[in-house]
């Protein structure tokens, strides 16, 4: 899922392979890149499944600014209600209005219709079918019941309504990223102290701050919704709105 630590895991699962040729690589073989297992080639089912999560409260913010510049750009505009990016407001009022789809108001009920209809108009049809975008999310927003955080990490790695955990994937925390990355491949490989040294060192390097809190992003009522909205993952590992966040 985007925005954790995903191209962190590709560089030490292939560290002779550059970001880009991978993706590349990835996507021609098997057009899969940011898409649950299950698409993968049967060949590779059998293979040991691993992933991360991260704070939600975190996460909100950094995947609204890799939406504006790459992803879900579709969302950015919808849910926005035409605010400029820069208006301080910009952030809590497009994923206040992301997470409310399903409260069953006017407003999101026409927010529904414009981004069912953007996907539908240009988004491809395999999109559509994978969960993997904002349109499926607003389709199933009633049904489902969680955040757009919680609707990547079940699409991801359990399916929507399929019941969790799955035993066989594990699943690590960004935050703790080195340790329960060589905790979990150590489990299928014999890492060699070079190996353990090279990951450890390569987070060591990418260890940073924010340049603002991601609290700073929030209102109260927005991080109110996000505790209620993503709550299964915020209990499961643990995760509290107040905590200091160092991301690789």
């Amino acid at each position: 899922m985007p925005k954790t630590a995903g191209t962190t895991v590709m560089k030490n699962l292939l560290p002779n392979m550059s970001r880009n040729r991978y993706g590349m690589e990835l996507k021609r073989i098997e057009n899969n890149y940011h898409r649950h297992v299950k698409f993968l080639d049967p060949k590779w089912q059998d293979l040991p499944r691993i992933g991360f999560v991260r704070n939600p409260w975190a996460w909100y913010p950094s995947w609204l600014t890799w939406a504006m510049h790459l992803g879900d750009v579709a969302t950015c505009q919808v849910f926005s209600g035409g605010l400029n990016p820069k208006d301080p407001q910009f952030f809590t009022d497009t994923v206040k209005r992301l997470l409310s789809i399903d409260d069953g108001t006017d407003s999101s009920k026409q927010y529904r219709k414009v981004i069912e209809r953007y996907y539908k108009l240009t988004a491809p049809i395999q999109l559509q079918k994978s969960f993997m975008t904002p349109y499926c999310y607003a389709v199933h927003a009633e049904e489902f019941k969680g955040g757009y955080f919680t609707w990547w990490y079940r699409s991801m790695y359990y399916g929507i309504f399929d019941p969790e955990p799955d035993d066989s994937i594990e699943i690590g925390q960004i935050e703790n990223f080195s340790d329960d990355f060589l905790r979990m491949v150590g489990k299928h490989v014999d890492l060699s102290t070079e190996y353990i040294d090279y990951v450890k060192e390569g987070q060591s390097q990418r260890v940073r701050k924010d340049k603002f809190p991601f609290q700073d992003h929030y209102d109260f009522e927005l991080a109110a919704l996000i505790a209620q909205k993503d709550g299964g993952i915020i209990n499961r590992f643990g995760y509290q709105f107040n905590e200091e966040e160092k991301l690789a």
